[in-house]
Parts: structure tokens; sequence; C-alpha cells
């Protein structure tokens, strides 16, 4: 199987997002779109994939993907950063809520969690969707 062209990992500064913009790259996708709120952290982390993964090409965006707004902001860059259609978009980021166990979770904090959680999916899937042609894929 051939690897995809490139990829948009958003929370890709740090856990899981991090760890799978290296998978990736060790994997042979060759342009990789990175995606964090932190602009130093996701440096670093962009850094840190290149120096591990030199044949392939790390760049990072800040952006809040949690708001429509900043969704939109990531996707524009990222249709300045590629020059053919998105191939695959990674959505990682997770935020900053710690894991817990379902049952000691506050009420109230459990809206907010779904709202963030689920809001930044949403409008990644649909800020992406106009860089995609067929056979494009979105990974939740």
């Amino acid at each position: 199987m051939t690897a995809p062209l490139n990829a948009v990992i958003t929370g890709g500064s740090r856990g899981i997002g991090a760890a799978t913009a290296t998978l990736l790259a060790e994997q042979g996708v060759r342009r990789i779109i990175i995606n964090g709120r932190n602009a130093e952290q996701g440096e670093r982390a962009r850094a840190e994939i290149a120096s591990r993964t030199p044949g392939a090409s790390i760049a990072f965006v800040a952006a809040d993907v949690s708001r429509g707004e900043g969704a939109d902001e990531l996707f524009r860059a990222v249709s300045t950063l590629l020059d053919e259609p998105l191939a695959v978009l990674v959505n990682c980021g997770g935020g900053d809520f710690a894991p817990e166990l379902f049952h000691q979770i506050p009420r109230e904090q459990i809206d907010e969690m779904l709202r963030h959680w689920l809001s930044t999916r949403i409008h990644c899937c649909r800020a992406a969707l106009s860089l995609m042609t067929k056979g494009s894929a979105i990974i939740n």
C-alpha cells in the first residue's frame, strides 16, 4: 500500500497527535501539517518530528480548532501550504480535560467537554472538506 502524500493532524503538538504525526512520517507520508493552540509547543513538536523523519516536510499551524473560526483559519493555512488535495485529516485535538472515570466527572463539566470534543471534530471536518477529493480520509 502506498502512503498518502500529505496529512493534517489536529492536536498534533503533543500526546497522541504528535505520536500520530511521527508514525505517519515514518510510514512515508511526505508532507505533514500539525496543529495546536500553543505556538511554542507546536514549533518544538514540529522540530522533534522533523529531526526523527528527515525525509518528511513538517509544518505547524497555530489555531484553536474548538471554534469554527479557528478551524477555518487552520484550513486556510493548509490550502496555502499544500499544492495538492488534502489526503488525510486526523482529528486528535483533546483539549485540557484530564481523563477521569465517567461517574466522577462533575455534571456541569459534561456539556463543556462534549462541546469541545465534538465541536472540534465537526468544525475541522467541515472546514477540510473543500480541500479533499474522492479517496481522501478523515479519522476522528
